[in-house]
């Protein structure tokens, strides 16, 4: 991936519907796979501009919302990954209209997926990029997706869970979840 943030973005997320804030820095990404071609599972829009306000002289925070590209204005969880890209979980346990479902961002795109694209329940709750570079979403009432770059793969009780509704999730020093 070209462009990525020098440093891990101050991200503050606002879970009661005002969408999302963050510190502007770096260049955009394009998100491709392994052998270099561009991903294009998911729906890809192109950020808003988003509100700026001065962040006492250490940059610009930008504000966006539904208005600039997000699905759901409610933020649950977030996570950047070693590529630079943020990914929000969108709605979580705390919006009752539902979520959004899973988006990247690269620094101009918001790609969101759904489970139109196999991801378990479009309220996700937690976010883990494992040591193997997959991502892992805990869902309220889903139970969890792994995403390798390319398909969803998920995991409920029927898979052996304790329960379908997931807070958190951690890896421990040896790699289990």
């Amino acid at each position: 991936m070209q462009g990525k943030c020098d440093s891990l973005l101050p991200v503050v997320a606002g879970i009661t519907g005002f969408g999302l804030f963050l510190l502007c820095c770096g260049s955009p990404v394009e998100a491709r796979d392994s052998t270099g071609t561009k991903v294009s599972l998911g729906v890809t829009v192109k950020a808003g501009p988003g509100v700026r306000k001065v962040a006492r002289g250490k940059g610009q925070w930008k504000t966006f919302g539904v208005a600039d590209g997000l699905p759901n204005p409610v933020i649950a969880a977030i996570l950047q990954d070693r590529a630079g890209n943020l990914w929000f979980g969108t709605g979580g346990v705390w919006d009752g209209a539902g979520g959004g479902g899973i988006v990247r961002y690269d620094g101009v795109w918001f790609t969101t997926f759904t489970t139109k694209d196999g991801l378990a329940s479009d309220r996700v709750s937690s976010l883990l990029e494992d040591r193997a570079g997959q991502l892992w979403f805990g869902t309220w009432g889903g139970g969890v997706s792994r995403y390798d770059g390319k398909h969803f793969t998920t995991f409920t009780r029927n898979e052996g869970l304790a329960y379908n509704t997931v807070f958190s999730i951690v890896e421990d020093r040896v790699g289990h979840l």
